[in-house]
């Protein structure tokens, strides 16, 4: 179920689920953006973001194209070499939250 807004979806695009719920769709997927963000900052790692095209880049310049935000972790994982947990505290404690 959706913390946000309450939707019982499994599968799918999570984003898709807050349309179906009557939610902006255009509102959380920027606030999905700015989320993955702050977390991947925490490890020296960016989401670039264009006109249909998402990457998840080092500050190196090492870079994994995604389809989706629902690649982001595992694209983060390639790039690091090691797991990687957003929701972890170490990760938690350090990052900027979006204001929602």
């Amino acid at each position: 179920m959706c913390l946000v807004c309450g939707t019982d979806r499994t599968t799918g695009l999570w984003v898709q689920a807050c349309v179906v719920a009557g939610q902006d769709p255009a509102g959380w997927s920027a606030r999905g953006i700015a989320t993955a963000r702050s977390v991947l900052a925490a490890h020296g790692l960016d989401l670039k973001v264009g006109p249909g095209d998402l990457r998840v880049a080092t500050r190196g310049g090492r870079q994994v194209r995604i389809r989706d935000l629902d690649g982001v972790w595992e694209a983060a994982e390639a790039l690091l070499g090691h797991p990687l947990d957003p929701l972890a505290a170490s990760t938690l404690s350090t990052v900027r939250r979006p204001a929602f």
